[in-house]
């Protein structure tokens, strides 16, 4: 007997659909995350009404599905490949018409460095201090892509 498709919508998150019980349950452990503030509180002896002790980055679908966060794509795509899953990727991204939008500003080295790899990249996080210029290279990217 064959094995079921996972199924990968890409929208702002990430839609899978026919997963085996064991893929199911991998990510569910894998996206869910002891609550910092709970542990700070419990430690400091604080009242933890109202916080919950876990994080949980997924939301069940009815039918066994889970929206998961876009970024995990890769980590999905991956296990899918170690345990042998087929698996399909609709990419439902919206791309609106292209602005006209110039950049005018200079980039650091570092800078350029950064937004060179975001630029290779469909998605990502731009990670990077603060007073670092990442308002600056958003706005260097959006030029770039025209989006």
């Amino acid at each position: 007997m064959a094995t079921p498709t996972v199924n990968i919508t890409l929208r702002k998150s990430l839609l899978v659909t026919g997963l085996p019980p064991n893929l199911r349950q991998t990510l569910m452990q894998q996206l869910k995350f002891p609550n910092p503030k709970y542990i700070e509180n419990a430690r400091m002896g604080r009242w933890n009404r109202g916080i919950p002790k876990v994080l949980k980055f997924y939301d069940a679908v009815r039918g066994g599905g889970l929206w998961i966060p876009r970024g995990y794509i890769r980590q999905l795509v991956n296990l899918c490949k170690a345990d042998r899953i087929p698996y399909r990727i609709d990419d439902q991204r919206r791309e609106l018409p292209p602005i006209q939008f110039t950049f005018n500003g200079k980039l650091r080295t570092f800078q350029q460095t950064a937004v060179n790899k975001m630029l290779v990249k469909e998605f990502g996080t731009l990670s990077a201090p603060t007073g670092s210029g990442k308002t600056v290279m958003a706005l260097y990217i959006i030029a770039r892509r025209r989006q």
